[in-house]
């Protein structure tokens, strides 16, 4: 049976979401904050706590961690916003002082589509990053070392590189049912064009990227 209220629903399920999204935008705050006090505030306590060395002899991997984490807070934090605009204007359209460019229907589409939940994405993807690093900090006993410090770079650089290509897709196949079918089935028409040596062809596809 349908529900009688289908927007109030959907304002309800955007209520909880942005009750996760602070309280991920909360957490991914709290983490570093914990470590910084244990491994920075224990620095004169060498014998006492087995972090207190890392804060002389992994800073870079330390701050490069917690600045990741930040950002995730910030990705979070964009995400809540931008969903209370979209509740905002919801509840905003079922009175007599909507805006009239703002329907209903259209913010209903854009509330759901693939491209409103891309800070949730970054930021999901930042707070793995994060514990990545974190990872590396505590349990790699040469972090510092050549080797492990290209493999930290390699990840921070992968998790970037995917939250780009993940904008691009999201906002292409913004309310297709698979975003990422639909870019990839794109650029293999891309390459197409490209053998084609056809050049309206490979223009025309390109800018359907």
């Amino acid at each position: 049976m349908p529900h009688s209220d289908p927007t109030g629903s959907y304002c309800d399920y955007l209520d909880k979401e942005m009750t996760i999204m602070g309280l991920l935008s909360t957490f991914a705050v709290v983490v570093p904050a914990v470590v910084f006090d244990r491994v920075a505030g224990s620095k004169d306590a060498k014998d006492a706590n087995p972090f207190a060395h890392l804060w002389a002899d992994e800073k870079a991997l330390l701050g490069t961690g917690s600045v990741v984490f930040f950002l995730a807070a910030l990705a979070f934090y964009l995400q809540r916003s931008q969903l209370a605009f979209y509740l905002g204007q919801l509840r905003l359209s079922q009175t007599k002082a909507r805006y009239i460019g703002l329907s209903e229907r259209n913010l209903l589409r854009e509330a759901d589509s693939w491209q409103a939940w891309i800070p949730y994405q970054c930021g999901f993807t930042l707070l793995t990053l994060g514990f990545v690093l974190y990872g590396f900090l505590f349990f790699s006993p040469a972090a510092g070392s050549e080797p492990w410090r290209g493999i930290e770079i390699g990840c921070v650089a992968a998790a970037f590189i995917y939250m780009s290509i993940n904008w691009r897709v999201k906002r292409v196949g913004a309310y297709a049912d698979d975003p990422w079918r639909l870019y990839f089935s794109r650029l293999s028409a891309a390459c197409r064009a490209i053998g084609s040596a056809d050049t309206k062809k490979i223009l025309r596809a390109l800018r359907r990227l």
